[in-house]
């Protein structure tokens, strides 16, 4: 049974379905802890899983990438509300071209975030995330009891944690980020 699910697992990788292969390698690990070689076929899944997205931008691209980011946090660095505007434009621009750079995706959510609560402070009353960030909430949020009830905590405290930088006033995220570390001893 465990060869069956390493060959699916293998299958998996080479069809580039990331998430599948590394679910099989977790079902083997799960089953036969001492398994050999497990844990590089769990990391070679993990770490395709993240840079899958990442393969198809040219090295061209990945400069010009890492100098918009780059340009975006110098004119957050420098505050004010049009070097604020400047920030929030480079910074959607990277998370728009690059999907998978998750620094960008939570800078932007992060200003966006503290635009809301600027503009609610002043009109004294809160705005609602947009639709898309209410998208990636939810996403967020279901990858970190994805991970919880695979008992992997770390990484569910850090899908919680990209929740709350998008809406601070999430508190199940938070409550939840609260009983791993009681669960990690933290």
């Amino acid at each position: 049974m465990v060869k069956k699910l390493i060959a699916e697992g293998e299958a998996f990788l080479k069809s580039r379905e990331y998430r599948n292969a590394y679910r099989k390698f977790e079902l083997v690990k799960s089953l036969y802890p001492d398994y050999p070689d497990i844990q590089i076929l769990l990391k070679k899944a993990e770490r395709e899983q993240v840079y899958a997205g990442s393969a198809a931008l040219t090295q061209e691209d990945k400069n010009d990438i890492d100098r918009r980011y780059n340009l975006g946090m110098a004119y957050y660095q420098k505050g004010g509300a049009d070097n604020i505007k400047k920030a929030l434009v480079e910074l959607r621009w990277v998370a728009a071209k690059d999907p998978n750079n998750i620094k960008a995706v939570v800078a932007v959510n992060k200003i966006e975030s503290q635009l809301r609560s600027d503009s609610s402070s002043a009109k004294s009353e809160g705005s609602k995330l947009s639709q898309d960030q209410e998208i990636l909430v939810r996403k967020y949020y279901y990858n970190g009891i994805n991970y919880y009830s695979n008992n992997d905590f770390k990484r569910a405290i850090a899908e919680w944690r990209k929740v709350i930088a998008i809406d601070p006033g999430h508190t199940r995220a938070k409550n939840n980020i609260r009983k791993c570390l009681v669960l990690l001893g933290q």
